[in-house]
């Protein structure tokens, strides 16, 4: 046992402080050249880069936003009125309008991100209509309501 303790391989001259000491220098040196890298890039590209990504910047980078709030709102308020020119009622379920006729559902206008959806009770599929085709929506909701009165 005693020439195993002389042997120096199980010593540990290093101690706590110089560990920290050596770890703080090779941080400083890395965020040196992360600070060289970040100035070449500024520099070559023309633009400033920023550090950090916001969560809603990750979702969908290039997705521009197709309508507010405010003009669904308005779009709902002029469907809703059209609707009641016309002798019906409307009934609001959830952001979607059901159009009923002798409280029967008729055809549904469903409001989404990028498109307003008009559906007949009874057809599969949606007639997708964009947000700047108010007219084209009117005539739509119009020729469900004669088919059914």
């Amino acid at each position: 046992m005693k020439s195993i303790k002389s042997f120096n391989v199980f010593e540990n001259n290093e101690t706590e402080k110089d560990k920290i000491e050596k770890l703080q220098a090779e941080i400083e040196k890395l965020s040196k050249e992360n600070e060289k890298l970040k100035n070449k890039i500024e520099k070559e590209m023309g633009k400033s880069v920023s550090e950090g990504v916001t969560h809603k910047d990750t979702k969908k980078p290039f997705h521009t936003k197709a309508s507010d709030p405010d003009k669904k709102e308005d779009f709902r308020t002029k469907i809703n009125s059209h609707v009641k020119s016309q002798g019906l009622k409307t009934k609001q379920v959830g952001n979607d309008f059901e159009i009923l006729h002798d409280g029967d559902m008729i055809a549904q206008v469903m409001f989404r991100d990028d498109y307003i959806g008009v559906k007949k009770k009874g057809v599969k599929f949606v007639d997708e209509f964009k947000y700047n085709e108010l007219g084209k929506i009117k005539s739509k909701i119009t020729e469900i309501i004669k088919s059914v009165k």
